[in-house]
Formats: C-alpha cells, sequence, structure tokens
C-alpha cells in the first residue's frame, strides 16, 4: 500500500528489479523523455545525481526523496530496483510520480475527448485569478474534465487507477503545451491564452492532433510497467515526515531560496483544482508552504531540515551556486549535527527559456554527509 497522506494505491506485485549497470542509461533516457517542464534543471544532471547517491547506499538499499519535485530522480532509482520513499509538498507532483510509477495499462484517448465534453453538473471551477490563462471554450472544457473524473472513478485520493490516469493526463498536457515559467510570468509556470495565441501559436488547446500527438507520447514515458515501481509517496511539509528504521539515506534538494522557489505558488491552479480550495486556504492549512522563502530565516529553515533528518546514517544534499546561503554555511550546518561532508560539483547548463541562446553556465553541489 502507498501512503500519500492524501492519495492510496495497492500494487499487488513489485517489480522492475533491473540492473543497475546494463540498463542505466536507458532509464535515464526514458525518464528525461517526460515531458514534465518542472522549474529546476534535474534532468541534466541526473546521471551524477543518481549516481553518487548509489554510490552511498547499499545495492537495492532505501532511499528517502524529501523534496522530491518532478520525480526524476526517484523514478531512476526506482526502476533500478532501490526503495524509495518519496515526498512533495505539492499535491499534483506526488500524482504525477504516482501515475508513472503504477502498471501501465492501455487506454484510449476517445475517453480524453468524452471527459472534456460530457455536460452534467460541474463540480470544479477555475478561479478568477487563472482565467486569462484559458479561453472561454478552454475553461468549460476543463472545468468539465476534471468534474467527469470525480463522476465516473472518483477524487483521484480514491486510489481508483483510471482517476489517476486521466488526472495526471491533463495536469501534464497543460504544463507542457502552456508552460511559460514564473521569473516573467507574475510567478506562474503557465502562459496567458493571449501568449500562448501570439507566441507559441497555440490557440486552440484541445486541437485533435495534438492532444492525439501528447497521448502517444505520454504513453510511452510510463516507469512502471509490467509490475509498477516500489516507491511509497507521501505528500507532507518536510517536518511532519516520520522516517521507518530501514533508511539508508536521504537525498535533499530543497528550494533554494526566495519567491522564484516559491514552487507552492508557481503550480498553485494545480492545486486548487487538486484540493478544489483557494491557494491561501491550503498554505494556512499546511505551514510548510512559508519555508525557504525569506533571506532572514533561510537558514534557519535548512538547519531545521538537518534536524529532521540527523539520524539517518546518509545525507546527500543538493545545492547550486544561487542560494540564499553559501556552500560553506551549509557544511558548518551539517557538522553541527555530528556528520562529515564531502562535496561534488557538477557543472551545467541551465536554459530557463527557449530564447536563452546557449543558457547559463551553472554548477550543482551534492554534499555527501556521513558519521
Amino acid at each position: 500500500m502507498k501512503d500519500l497522506g492524501f492519495l492510496s494505491y495497492s500494487i499487488d506485485s513489485v517489480g522492475c528489479r533491473q540492473s543497475t549497470s546494463s540498463n542505466k542509461y536507458q532509464i535515464f533516457n526514458k525518464v528525461k523523455s517526460i515531458r514534465n517542464n518542472y522549474v529546476g534543471n534535474k534532468k541534466s544532471i541526473l546521471p551524477s545525481v543518481v549516481d553518487t547517491i548509489i554510490e552511498n547506499i547499499p545495492d537495492k538499499g532505501s532511499l528517502y526523496d524529501v523534496f522530491g519535485g518532478s520525480g526524476v530522480v526517484s523514478l531512476s532509482l526506482a526502476k533500478m530496483g532501490y526503495n524509495i520513499y518519496y515526498n512533495d509538498i505539492l499535491a499534483s507532483s506526488v500524482l504525477s510520480v504516482l501515475n508513472y510509477s503504477l502498471p501501465y495499462v492501455s487506454r484510449n484517448v476517445s475517453i480524453f475527448f468524452e471527459l472534456l465534453n460530457e455536460t452534467d453538473d460541474i463540480y470544479y471551477h477555475i478561479s478568477d485569478k487563472f482565467k486569462d490563462c484559458f479561453s472561454p471554450d478552454e475553461i468549460l472544457k476543463i472545468e468539465r474534465y476534471f468534474s467527469n473524473i470525480i463522476r465516473r472513478w472518483g477524487h483521484p485520493d480514491g486510489g481508483n487507477s483510471d482517476a489517476i490516469y486521466w488526472w495526471a493526463f491533463l495536469q501534464g498536457y497543460l504544463i507542457y503545451i502552456s508552460f511559460r515559467g514564473g521569473r516573467l510570468n507574475n510567478n506562474q509556470v503557465l502562459s496567458s491564452y493571449k501568449f500562448r495565441k501570439e507566441n507559441k501559436d497555440i490557440p486552440d488547446l484541445f486541437a485533435k492532433n495534438r492532444v492525439i500527438k501528447h497521448f502517444k507520447h505520454f504513453n510511452k514515458t510510463f516507469l512502471g510497467e509490467p509490475n509498477g515501481l516500489n516507491i511509497q509517496c507521501s505528500n507532507l511539509s518536510f517536518d511532519c515526515i516520520e522516517y521507518p528504521g530501514n533508511i539508508d539515506a536521504v537525498y535533499i534538494d530543497p528550494p533554494y531560496g526566495d519567491t522564484l522557489s516559491n514552487y507552492g505558488y508557481m503550480y498553485s491552479f494545480f492545486e486548487e483544482i487538486y484540493n478544489s480550495s483557494s491557494f491561501n486556504d491550503i498554505t494556512e492549512a499546511n505551514p510548510g508552504f512559508s519555508y525557504f522563502l525569506s533571506t532572514k530565516t533561510y537558514t534557519e529553515d535548512i538547519s531545521r531540515v538537518f534536524d529532521s533528518v540527523s539520524k539517518i546514517p546518509v545525507i546527500i544534499f543538493s545545492y547550486n551556486n544561487s542560494g540564499y546561503v553559501s556552500l560553506d554555511e551549509i557544511c558548518e550546518i551539517i557538522k553541527l549535527i555530528g556528520y562529515k561532508c564531502e562535496v561534488k560539483c557538477f557543472d551545467y547548463r541551465y536554459k530557463y527559456r527557449e530564447n536563452w541562446g546557449r543558457g547559463m553556465d551553472m554548477s550543482e553541489y551534492l554534499i555527501i554527509a556521513t558519521r
């Protein structure tokens, strides 16, 4: 049983115990092909991150991915046969990772169009602050779609695989087709309808050919065939996690600071839809959304993270040169709880926007903390 706090799903048999050597790069390539336009760039250094983790835990050992995000690290390791605990404070992220970890079942794209167009009572309504992201017809179809999922299969938190699949499909499709990113977009990831129409040349979000093309790609990227992956998922603030006794290591890749790392707000459209609640209400119910946003409290927040994992044998901490505090400060915090640090540096090019040319040269640091 997968304990997600709000989601549960049973997988009767767990398989895919594959060789970490012969199939590793095929796995990386498949994970990288997932269309999850997530703010961040772990796909660029995925092999380096995963190899570092493998070097520091037992063969087929257990890892807790505390700030799991897009899930590329967790999915890769689970596909290689490791026992993975994935967590993220965003329900939309957890849903996506759960979907990709389930056994693949063939489905017909015609169901997608049925969900868009069935016209019974609508349970879900897009809030006014997101209505400029879509045309009036698109708004109606999106509201129908999620309402019809509830009508047919119930909410995905009930564990129905069809509800999870179709919810994750539209969520991923909207992010992929309409992604713009937060830095020049009022800290939101979805472009406005006007921008999408004029700059992306996508006036009709649900054009049949576009949907079918994405549907085919989506179905090729499942990691869980044939029996599902051994990932236990949770939707918690890091300070609410209760770590099992069998954890060999934790991987920590927290927000690096400021509103540009406020992923909850950036993806608030999807959080509001999933929770059928305003983002203000969501954040009031979970104070974890307030961490890592202020320079005044960032060091304190990071210290709180390390205190919460101080009984885990190995801590692997990801950080880059854009963070609020220095690498030396991070290492000093780790040493205060009794660990010694080894630092690895990986250079990569960060291309946040298509028109960024070659992109920005960045450095990612992996701190390996051991007793």
